[in-house]
C-alpha cells in the first residue's frame, strides 16, 4: 500500500468564505482531489480484495450445493437401501458402492460450518484449510483410489434385479434427471476444485496482507490434488493402458512419483518407466491408431529412503 499524508477532512473544515487560507471554492477542489486521490491509491486494491471476497462467497456457496449432493447419496439411497430388504445390496456392496461418502459428508457438513465462521477474512480461510488438509488429503484419496471398483460394482447393480429397479425407484423419488453415478462424481470433482479457487485468490493478493498464507495454502491443496491425479493415473494405466502384468494391485505400490521414458542400453527402443514409492516398474511403449499401451519388462523394487 502506498504511504501518503492525509488530507484534510472536509468533514471538519469550517465553510465559511475563508477560513485558514481556503476559501470555497478551493475546499470544494480539495473535495475532489480527495476522490481523486482515493480512487488512484486505494480503489485498485480494494478492487481485489473485493474479488477475494466474492471467491470466498462461491468457495462457502458450493460448499453447500455439495453437502446437499452428498445428503442426496446417503438419504436418498444409502439410508433407504439399509430400511428396505428387497434391494440386491448389503453392508459390503453399500462400502463396495459408496466408499467412505457418509465420513465425506459427515466431514463437510463441519468444514462448513468452521469456513463460515471465518466469514470474508481470507486469511483465515487459509489458515483453516491447512489445518484440515491431511484429513481432507487422506478421506479423498481413500475414495478416489476406490471409485473405479466401486464404479464397476454400479454397473453391474444397475444390470440386475431387484437393485436396478430399486436404483431407480430412489431416482425417481429424488426427481433426478441421472442416475446416482453422477453424484458419485461429486467428490472427485470437489477436491479438485480448491486448487483453482486458491490460485485466483493468491494472484489477487500480490502484495497484499494475506498472500504468504494465502499462496502455502495454495500450495497444499495443490500437492494434494497432485497426489490425486496420481492416484487416477495409476488406475488408467492398470485398467486400460497395463499389459502382462501379473503382480498385485499397483496401489500397494505407494504413490507414483514420476513416469518418463529413458534410452536403454542393449534395447532397441526405449523403456517407459513408472517410479513408485516401492518399486520401478519398466514397460515398453506402444502407440497404434492412437492408442496407448504400456507392455511390462520388469519391476526393480526401491530400496527404503534411497530416493
Amino acid at each position: 500500500m502506498v504511504s501518503q499524508s492525509p488530507l484534510p477532512s472536509v468533514d471538519y473544515l469550517d465553510l465559511s468564505e475563508e477560513h485558514n487560507g481556503f476559501t470555497l471554492s478551493e475546499v470544494s477542489s480539495l473535495r475532489s482531489m480527495e476522490s481523486e486521490i482515493s480512487d488512484d491509491v486505494i480503489s485498485e486494491s480494494d478492487k481485489k480484495l473485493r474479488h477475494v471476497t466474492y471467491l470466498i462467497t462461491e468457495m462457502r456457496d458450493t460448499e453447500v450445493t455439495y453437502i446437499d449432493a452428498l445428503t442426496d447419496v446417503t438419504e436418498g439411497y444409502i439410508e433407504k437401501i439399509r430400511s428396505n430388504e428387497n434391494t440386491g445390496f448389503n453392508e459390503k456392496t453399500i462400502k463396495d458402492v459408496f466408499i467412505n461418502i457418509e465420513d465425506i459428508r459427515a466431514f463437510h457438513i463441519e468444514f462448513h460450518k468452521e469456513l463460515s465462521s471465518c466469514h470474508d477474512n481470507h486469511i483465515d480461510v487459509a489458515r483453516l484449510f491447512i489445518k484440515k488438509l491431511n484429513v481432507i488429503t487422506e478421506m479423498y484419496l481413500q475414495y478416489c483410489a476406490s471409485f473405479p471398483y466401486a464404479w464397476d460394482v454400479l454397473l453391474k447393480l444397475h444390470e440386475v434385479e431387484p437393485s436396478k429397479s430399486f436404483l431407480a425407484d430412489c431416482q425417481r423419488a429424488l426427481n433426478h434427471m441421472f442416475p446416482v453415478d453422477e453424484r458419485l462424481h461429486r467428490p472427485v470433482q470437489r477436491v479438485l476444485k480448491y486448487p483453482l479457487l486458491f490460485r485466483d485468490m493468491a494472484k489477487k493478493l500480490k502484495g497484499l496482507e494475506g498472500q504468504v498464507i494465502v499462496e502455502e495454502a495454495l500450495n497444499k491443496v495443490l500437492q494434494t490434488a497432485v497426489r490425486i491425479n496420481a492416484v487416477k493415473r495409476v488406475q488408467e494405466l492398470q485398467s486400460t493402458e497395463l499389459f502382462g502384468w501379473h503382480g498385485p494391485d499397483l496401489r500397494v505400490m505407494g504413490d507414483l512419483l514420476l513416469e518418463d521414458s529413458f534410452k536403454m542400453t542393449g534395447a532397441k527402443d526405449p523403456r517407459y518407466l513408472f517410479l513408485f514409492e516401492k518399486c520401478l516398474l519398466v514397460t515398453k511403449k506402444r502407440e497404434a491408431e492412437g492408442n496407448v499401451a504400456f507392455v511390462f519388462k520388469s519391476l526393480v523394487q526401491v530400496v527404503a529412503n534411497s530416493l
